[in-house]
């Protein structure tokens, strides 16, 4: 009988038993909250009433899917989602913000059409379209990578005026820590470098549309 080396054999239950063992794919729900620049006073808000209107995933092939995955030094992946949805979670972190200034909110189901503005109650009306929002980090035994996008259109308007302002935020921050992704520690960076680009822009958007 034709004896079969044992090194191959060796090299093939190798392979077996990585491909039965890597690349399993965990779902990992994210809690995203408003949580505002650290150790900074909330900017005085001119507004008396805001209303919160429909905030969309239009982030194209990805809408409705995860927001971002973290590839662990084993191979293994946590796909992450937010826990409440992208369009819902994205409209409570700006609700968060108004929160936090003590403005009072109203429901809206504004979308951002100009001819449905003057329908609208409240000093002013917000709506979004999120088009890019991706989480990526990639563990290794002594150092961890990750980065993000976060692209979001916002539609601000005065009811009293019928004025509508566009604007579009995008950031894409990087860091390399020496500890792995924990699901805090995703959480905690998304909560704020979203919040803190929505902190940057809508007093200025706010004192256009009501002074």
């Amino acid at each position: 009988m034709r004896r079969v080396p044992a090194l191959p054999l060796l090299a093939a239950a190798l392979l077996l038993a990585a491909g039965c063992t890597a690349g399993q794919v965990r779902r990992v729900p994210l809690q995203i909250k408003f949580t505002g620049a650290e150790d900074a006073a909330p900017v005085r808000s001119p507004l008396r009433t805001v209303a919160i209107g429909i905030f969309h995933d239009a982030r194209g092939k990805r809408a409705s899917g995860p927001v971002g995955e973290r590839v662990r030094f084993n191979g293994n992946l946590d796909q992450y989602t937010l826990a409440g949805g992208l369009p819902a979670d994205i409209a409570a972190l700006v609700r968060g913000y108004y929160k936090k200034r003590g403005v009072r909110i109203l429901p809206s189901k504004w979308d951002g059409q100009a001819e449905r503005i003057w329908d609208e109650k409240g000093d002013i009306v917000v709506s979004g379209r999120v088009t890019n929002l991706w989480f990526s980090g990639r563990d290794s035994i002594t150092l961890a990578q990750a980065q993000s996008n976060f692209r979001i259109e916002l539609r601000v308007g005065s009811p009293q005026t019928g004025t509508i302002i566009t604007k579009t935020i995008q950031i894409e921050p990087e860091r390399t820590r020496t500890f792995y992704w924990k699901t805090k520690a995703v959480e905690a960076w998304l909560s704020r470098t979203i919040s803190e680009a929505i902190e940057s822009v809508m007093p200025g958007i706010e004192r256009r549309l009501v002074g």
